[in-house]
C-alpha cells in the first residue's frame, strides 16, 4: 500500500490499491512486489486460484450482472461471467453508440482471417453480425471494450486506483486459429483469459526496448527480426480461464487458440509509451518554444547548406545565443511540478471521458439485471428474434408462414460456415428440418449426431452462432415457452 507524503515530510492517508489488481496477482505476489519486480521490467504469469472449474456455455445469461459483487471484486466477476461478457459484446456490434462519434469509430470490431484484417467489402458478407463472422472462421477484435461491456468497464475503473489510465481490448479466436502474427506492442498489458484456452509464446530477445507506436515490430512495414523469432523463447504457456499474464511493452509475442474450443480474452492496456519522460519533455519543449516568435522562424540559410567552417562567426554566435536562451526558457518551464501537472491534466481528461461512458454502461446493466431471463425480443424469426437466442433457448424448423414475415433484403445472404465444421453443421440443419415439428434446445444441437472427427471441431460458440444465424435467416424459429 502506498502513502501520500505531506509537504512537511509526514505521511497522510494511505493510497488504496486496486482490489482487482490484488486479485489478478492471485495472492502469489503482492502489489508492492509487482511494482518492484515486474512493472516495466519482466513478464509475469499469475495463475487462477479462485475458480474450481472453468465457466461453461450454460452459464451465459442476460441477467448475470450483479452490481454488488462487481463492486466487491470486478476481476472475479469478469472471469465468472466470461460467457455472458462474450455474448453481450458480440450482440452489441450492431448497436454502436450514437452519443460519441469518435468512440463509435474506435470501437468498431475488427475481423481477421488467416492473420489478416478483412476489408470492408469482405465484412459486408456478414451484415454486421459478429456471430455470422465467427461461424465463418473469423477472429473478432473489439478495441475499447471497456466502453462496450459493463464488466470490463468496472474492471478498468477499479484498476485506475493503481494505474494512471486503463482501457481494454478483447480478442475472440476460433479453435486452432491465430488472430495476428508475432508482434510487439507499444503498451504494457495484462492478458486475462475468460473463455477457452490460448497458447502464448513470448520471445526473450527484445528488438526495440520500450518502443513507441512507430517502432512496433510485426505491425505495418516493420518486420520482426529473424534473430528474435529464431532465438530463445522466454514463455511458452497455455492460459486457462482466470489466468493472468503481464507483459511490458516491447516483448515480441504470438498466441493461438488451442484445438477443441474458441479463445476469448481481455487485454488490459496501460499506455506507458504516452507517459515517458522523453515524450513529456519533447511535448513541453515544443509547447514552450513555439510560443516564442523568434523560434518559429527558420534558422539562417547558411546553416545546413555548406561546411560548418565556412559559416561566419557572427552567424554562429547569434544561433548559439538563441540556443542558450532556449535552454534557459526550458529550464524555467520544464520542472518536476510542470511534468506532474501536465500528466495530471492528461490523465484527468482521458479518465473523465471514459468515466462518463463506463458509468452509463454500469447503470444500464443494473437496470437490465431486473429483467426476467425469458423476456425475449419479439418475433420468432429474423434479426430481432435471433438477438434473444441463448444456450437454453428452444428452436425448431420454421414454417412457411413464419418465413413470410421476414423483411425482403436487397442483398440476401446465406449461411457461411468455416470448412472444418461445415459438414457437421449442415447435417444438424437437415436433421432439424426433417423433424420439422420437434423443438430442440440450442444446447442439444451438438449432441444430435454421434461424435466424429468433424464434430470435434464444433465448439459451443459455433453451435450458438449457427442457431442465431438460422433464426435470423429464417431457417429456424424460436419456440416460445
Amino acid at each position: 500500500m502506498n502513502s501520500v507524503v505531506k509537504p512537511d515530510g509526514g505521511e497522510s492517508h494511505p493510497l488504496e490499491e486496486s482490489r482487482s489488481l490484488e486479485a489478478m496477482l492471485s495472492g502469489t505476489t503482492s502489489v508492492e512486489t509487482f511494482f518492484q519486480t515486474f512493472w516495466q521490467r519482466a513478464c509475469g504469469y499469475f495463475p487462477n486460484t479462485f475458480l474450481d472449474s472453468p465457466p461453461k456455455a450454460e452459464s451465459m445469461s442476460r441477467c448475470a450482472w450483479n452490481k454488488e459483487r462487481v463492486e466487491q471484486n470486478a476481476y472475479h466477476e469478469l472471469v465468472r461471467n466470461g460467457w455472458s461478457v462474450l455474448v453481450q459484446l458480440l450482440e452489441t456490434s450492431r448497436n454502436r453508440p450514437e452519443h460519441d462519434a469518435d468512440l463509435s469509430h474506435q470501437s468498431i470490431p475488427l475481423l481477421f482471417r488467416d492473420q489478416t484484417t478483412l476489408t470492408l467489402e469482405e465484412q459486408v458478407l456478414y451484415d454486421d453480425s459478429l456471430f455470422a463472422a465467427f461461424l465463418d472462421g473469423c477472429s473478432v477484435v473489439t478495441n475499447h471494450a471497456d466502453r462496450r461491456s459493463p464488466w470490463i468497464a468496472a474492471l478498468c475503473e477499479d484498476l485506475q486506483a493503481s494505474f494512471p489510465h486503463v482501457y481494454a481490448n478483447t480478442y475472440l479466436t476460433p479453435p486452432g486459429s491465430q488472430t495476428v502474427p508475432a508482434h510487439a506492442d507499444d503498451r504494457d498489458v495484462f492478458v486475462i483469459q475468460l473463455v477457452g484456452c490460448k497458447a502464448w509464446k513470448i520471445y526473450r530477445n527484445i528488438p526495440v526496448p520500450y518502443p513507441y507506436s512507430h517502432e512496433q515490430v510485426g505491425k505495418g512495414e516493420l518486420e520482426v527480426p529473424g534473430q528474435v523469432l529464431d532465438g530463445p523463447v522466454l514463455t511458452d504457456r497455455v492460459l486457462a480461464p482466470g489466468d493472468v499474464l503481464y507483459m511490458p511493452r516491447g516483448y515480441v509475442h504470438e498466441a493461438h487458440a488451442v484445438d477443441g474450443g474458441p479463445s476469448f480474452h481481455v487485454t488490459v492496456a496501460l499506455a506507458t509509451q504516452d507517459w515517458t519522460l522523453a515524450g513529456l519533455v519533447t511535448a513541453a519543449t515544443e509547447a514552450s518554444l513555439t510560443q516564442q516568435r523568434s523560434y518559429r522562424q527558420a534558422v539562417p540559410r547558411c546553416f545546413g547548406r555548406r561546411s560548418f567552417e565556412s559559416i561566419a562567426v557572427d552567424d554562429k554566435q547569434s544561433l548559439q545565443k538563441q540556443l542558450d536562451d532556449a535552454f534557459r526558457i526550458l529550464r524555467e518551464k520544464i520542472t518536476v511540478e510542470s511534468v506532474h501537472n501536465n500528466l495530471r491534466t492528461k490523465f484527468d481528461r482521458h479518465n473523465q471521458r471514459a468515466l462518463e461512458t463506463r458509468r452509463r454502461l454500469v447503470l444500464e446493466a443494473s437496470l437490465n439485471a431486473l429483467c426476467v431471463e425469458n423476456t425475449l425480443p419479439g418475433g420468432v424469426v429474423g434479426r430481432q428474434a435471433a438477438d434473444g437466442v441463448l444456450w437454453r433457448t428452444a428452436i425448431r424448423c420454421s414454417t412457411v408462414d413464419e418465413r413470410a414475415t421476414l423483411p425482403i433484403s436487397a442483398k440476401p445472404r446465406g449461411l457461411n460456415v468455416r470448412e472444418e465444421c461445415c459438414d457437421f453443421i449442415m447435417d444438424i440443419l437437415q436433421l432439424v428440418k426433417r423433424n420439422s415439428g420437434k423443438a430442440y434446445g440450442v444446447s442439444e444441437l451438438r449432441a444430435l449426431l454421434p461424435a466424429t472427427s468433424n464434430a470435434i471441431a464444433v465448439c459451443d460458440l459455433t453451435i450458438l452462432c449457427f442457431a442465431k444465424q438460422c433464426v435470423e435467416l429464417g431457417a429456424f424459429s424460436v419456440v416460445r415457452m
